[in-house]
């Protein structure tokens, strides 16, 4: 699922942020005035900047599936499998992204195979735990990115009128938009409908991209981030255990329910604040980073779909940008004044979003630390646009849920609105126990609780502890009193237990 967009967060705003936002604006029509031009008969473009971090960290780690994208259909109803094959040709044959590789000459440049070959392969399974369990392999499986294609295709067959199609891509060909257009147009062609032609493809947004910052068109909204992110502090969450030498990507996640009850109560504080329901989250989630660091400077990524141009809309690329918030926090502020705070940074970032993330790692040449990913540690989300449902010929086609092995941060929040608020918080294996990841995300629904009932309220007196957990805090783990031999002396008993317990 995509990243929700800017017209999607900015929908609760109240005409004052709604103002500022569009003063802030101003630098950016200048950017989107422009048109893409695309290239003809090119077989090498550059990498774009998200491209080029992505090859870069291939070649320092020696290929992993960190980066890999999985993308798991069910398909209902009875399936030719031959017109599956050739719609998912006829869908790579029309982006050239499914025909990229990546090689070196005197710079990295990513360059368009005019053909490439792949096989559907059908794997008959045993129901759907063994469906899961395959689909999660193959994603666990590297790519080379010399090699195009930078996809997998397997079909998985459950029964005559049940089979999984299971998708992988690098990130590097694609992003969480990209899914939704690929399982759209797989569809349509499916069904024989005519899709519209694409004006350009994605080598030309990238080198549309390098001209857009060497030319200095985004001068001012570097600027900016070079100044809101300066001296940038390193989040310091409490760890269960010690922190790798080099960055790992093992992880695992856990769903968090919010009650229906939270989930009314935050909608309806957002709007009395001319907020949105992104912001007043993100202000929570703020709160409890203060409150488990105890820092007052706290960064955090939140990714955004980058898609600013009707002609790049269509197109299958990676393309996902990713801001870096930082709000000033302390204890002594009320939740309120936070969610302000938060407002006012976010509509900024908003407004400067298209600097590339990568091309700030390279402005701001953070301290090299290989333990840990630069500039943030800890990712935010809201996704708000609901899995449409659609249909191929007969087929019913809905996604299927599977566990990622891999976290590419410390911890990523991810929220969803589908239609009900609920949570899901991937975490690095290699530094949390579930417990305390399960106990840190109990601990933000209760900040929220408290928050949303008494806004007002200093952040530092907001209880995370919810009553079970505050009893056994103050009464089990206290419960201390035992019986001891009264007449006899504190010597008299230290001996006994040296006896005891030598």
């Amino acid at each position: 699922m995509q990243p929700a967009t800017n017209v999607e967060r900015l929908g609760g705003l109240s005409p004052t942020q709604r103002e500022l936002f569009e003063l802030r604006l101003k630098d950016r029509k200048s950017v989107q005035s422009q048109r893409i031009v695309h290239a003809s008969g090119r077989q090498s473009y550059p990498l774009s900047f998200a491209q080029e971090r992505l090859w870069f960290l291939e070649e320092w780690s020696g290929g992993n599936a960190a980066y890999n994208i999985a993308l798991l259909l069910r398909l209902e109803g009875t399936l030719d499998i031959a017109r599956l094959h050739g719609s998912l040709d006829a869908t790579v044959k029309r982006h050239e992204a499914f025909r990229t590789g990546i090689r070196l000459e005197n710079d990295p440049v990513q360059f368009i195979a005019p053909t490439v070959e792949f096989d559907l392969v059908v794997e008959p399974v045993a129901g759907e735990e063994e469906a899961r369990a395959r689909a999660r392999c193959e994603a666990q499986q590297p790519f080379d990115l010399r090699i195009p294609p930078l996809f997998r295709m397997r079909l998985l067959r459950l029964n005559e009128q049940e089979h999984w199609l299971a998708l992988t891509m690098h990130h590097a060909i694609s992003d969480g938009w990209s899914i939704g257009i690929i399982v759209r147009e797989l569809a349509a062609i499916y069904e024989d409908r005519v899709l519209p032609p694409l004006e350009i493809q994605y080598g030309d947004f990238a080198a549309w991209q390098r001209d857009g910052v060497q030319s200095g068109s985004l001068h001012n909204q570097l600027s900016y981030w070079i100044q809101q992110l300066a001296a940038l502090p390193v989040l310091q969450l409490p760890t269960d255990k010690s922190r790798p030498r080099q960055v790992t990507y093992d992880g695992a996640g856990l769903n968090l329910s919010v009650s229906p009850s939270l989930a009314t109560r935050l909608n309806g504080f957002s709007q009395g604040e001319g907020v949105t329901l992104y912001m007043t989250l993100l202000a929570g989630f703020v709160a409890l980073l203060h409150r488990y660091t105890g820092q007052e400077d706290i960064v955090v990524g939140s990714p955004i779909a980058n898609r600013n141009f009707t002609q790049v809309e269509p197109l299958v690329g990676l393309f996902v940008n990713t801001l870096a918030l930082r709000a000033a926090v302390d204890g002594e502020a009320t939740f309120r004044e936070l969610v302000q705070r938060v407002t006012q940074v976010t509509l900024a970032a908003y407004a400067n979003q298209d600097v590339p993330f990568e091309r700030l790692v390279q402005e701001l040449h953070p301290q090299r630390d290989p333990s840990r990913n630069p500039l943030v540690q800890v990712m935010f989300q809201l996704q708000n646009m609901p899995w449409p449902i659609l249909r191929m010929g007969d087929l019913l086609v809905a996604p299927v849920e599977n566990e990622s092995s891999v976290c590419r941060f410390d911890l990523e929040f991810h929220f969803r609105e589908e239609p009900e608020l609920s949570a899901w918080i991937q975490y690095n294996t290699s530094l949390f126990n579930a417990v305390t990841v399960r106990r840190l995300g109990d601990h933000l629904l209760q900040l929220l609780e408290a928050a949303v009932s008494q806004p007002d309220a200093r952040i530092a007196t907001l209880p995370l502890l919810a009553a079970p957990e505050r009893a056994q805090v103050l009464s089990e783990w206290n419960g201390l009193a035992t019986d001891y031999p009264r007449g006899a002396s504190l010597q008299q008993l230290f001996e006994a237990q040296v006896n005891a317990t030598p």
